[in-house]
C-alpha cells in the first residue's frame, strides 16, 4: 500500500502544452499522393522517385521521397512512443523492379494510407514536425529542417512532466480493471498478429489461384470466340451461332469478375491486413514499454518499502508516511510512467478496434454486396 509510506500520486498530472499549427482546427484533413518522377541521382545512386504530397482543404503541394517518409516515421516514433505509428516497409527487400510503375502505384497507396493514418491521431496531427513536412515546398529549407529535427535528443522518459499533450495534461490514472484489460490485449495482439501472418501467407496464394483462373477463363473465352467464327462460316443456325457468342461474352465476363475480384483484394483486403498486422507488431512492442515501466517500478517500490521498513523498526516512534528518503521521488516517477504507458496502450488498442470496424462496414460490406 503506497500510500501508508506517503506515496499519493493523483489520477491526472500537468505536463507541457503542445504547439498548435493550423492542422489542429480541421477534422477532416486528407492527404493524396499523387504523380510519381523517376529522376536520375549522383553517380552509384542509381534513381530515385519523388512523390507528390497534396494536402486537403489547405492544397500545399509538396515533393517528397520515400526516405522522407522513412525519416518521419522514425522521428515521430521517438519523440512519442506512447503512440502507434505504423513501420515503414522494409526498404532492404525491395527489388531491382522498384522503379516499376505497379511497384511505384503498391507504394503510393501504402504511403497515402500511412499518412492519412498518423494524420488521425490529435497529437501527431498538431506536430510541427509533420506540419514541416506537408508544408514546407522548398526541398533544400525540408532537409534544413531534417537536420534541425535531428538534433533533438530522445525523450527523457524519467522526466514525465516534460511530455506534451494538447491539453497540458496527462493521464496516469492505475486500477485494477486496467491492468486486467492490458493483459486481455497482449493476449489478443499475439493472438492477431500470428493470424495476419496466416492471412497474408494465404492471400499470396490466392491471388495466384486468381490469375490461373483469369487466364483459363480468357482461354475458355477465345476458344469459344474460335468457334464462333468457324460455325458463322460454315453453319447457317442462327441460334447455335449467337449461343456460341453468348459463351465468348460470358467467360469473358467472368474472367473480368475474378479481375476485379483480385484486384479488390490486392490493393484493398491483402493491403489492409498487412497495414493492420503491421500496427498489432507495433502494439506488440508498445506493450513491452508497458512491462518494463512496470517492472521498474515495482522493483525499486520492493526495495523503497524494505529500507523504510528497516528505519521504522530502528525507531518506531517515525510515522511511516514521514519516512521519505530519496528513492521515493524517483519511485513516484516510475509509478507515473507506468500509468501513462498503461493509459496510452489502451488508448492505441481502441483505436485499432476502431479502424478494423470502419473497414469491415465500408470496403468489404459494399464489396459483397456488389458481388451479389
Amino acid at each position: 500500500n503506497d500510500s501508508e509510506y506517503g506515496i499519493i500520486i493523483p489520477d491526472t498530472v500537468e505536463c507541457k502544452l503542445m504547439e498548435t499549427t493550423e492542422f489542429r482546427e480541421h477534422k477532416d484533413i486528407k492527404i493524396e499522393i499523387k504523380d510519381p518522377k523517376k529522376l536520375e541521382t549522383k553517380l552509384f545512386s542509381g534513381k530515385s522517385v519523388n512523390y507528390s504530397v497534396i494536402t486537403q482543404p489547405f492544397n500545399y503541394i509538396v515533393e517528397r521521397k520515400y526516405s522522407d517518409f522513412n525519416w518521419l516515421r522514425e522521428t515521430l516514433f521517438n519523440l512519442y512512443n506512447n503512440i502507434l505509428i505504423p513501420k515503414m516497409s522494409y526498404k532492404g527487400k525491395v527489388t531491382k523492379d522498384k522503379h516499376d510503375d505497379n511497384f511505384i502505384k503498391k507504394r503510393m497507396r501504402f504511403l497515402e494510407r500511412f499518412i492519412n493514418y498518423i494524420i488521425k491521431d490529435e497529437t501527431i496531427k498538431t506536430s510541427q514536425i509533420l506540419y514541416d513536412f506537408l508544408t514546407i515546398k522548398n526541398y533544400e529549407e525540408f532537409i534544413n529542417k531534417k537536420r534541425q529535427y535531428e538534433k533533438i535528443k530522445i525523450f527523457n522518459f524519467i522526466d514525465i512532466k516534460d511530455r506534451k499533450s494538447l491539453n497540458g495534461e496527462l493521464n496516469i490514472k492505475i486500477n485494477k480493471e486496467k491492468e486486467i484489460y492490458l493483459e486481455n490485449i497482449r493476449d489478443n495482439t499475439i493472438y492477431n498478429s500470428n493470424l495476419f501472418k496466416k492471412l497474408n501467407n494465404n492471400f499470396k496464394s490466392l491471388n495466384d489461384e486468381f490469375s490461373l483462373v483469369i487466364r483459363r477463363l480468357e482461354i475458355i473465352s477465345d476458344i469459344y470466340k474460335q468457334i464462333y467464327e468457324v460455325s458463322n462460316k460454315y453453319l447457317d443456325l442462327k441460334i447455335i451461332k449467337e449461343s456460341y457468342s453468348q459463351m465468348e461474352i460470358m467467360f469473358k465476363n467472368l474472367g473480368n469478375n475474378f479481375n476485379k475480384i483480385k484486384s479488390f483484394i490486392n490493393s484493398e483486403i491483402k493491403q489492409y491486413f498487412k497495414f493492420i498486422g503491421n500496427n498489432y507488431i507495433c502494439l506488440n512492442e508498445m506493450i513491452q514499454n508497458v512491462e518494463i515501466s512496470k517492472n521498474n517500478y515495482i522493483k525499486l517500490s520492493k526495495h523503497l518499502i524494505n529500507k523504510k521498513n528497516e528505519i521504522y523498526k530502528k525507531d518506531k516512534s517515525l510515522p511511516k508516511n514521514k519516512i521519505l528518503p530519496q528513492e521515493t521521488k524517483n519511485s513516484i516517477k516510475n509509478k507515473m510512467i507506468y500509468g501513462f504507458y498503461l493509459n496510452e496502450i489502451i488508448k492505441e488498442y481502441e483505436k485499432i478496434r476502431k479502424i478494423n470496424s470502419y473497414f469491415h462496414k465500408r470496403k468489404i460490406c459494399f464489396f459483397c454486396k456488389e458481388q451479389i
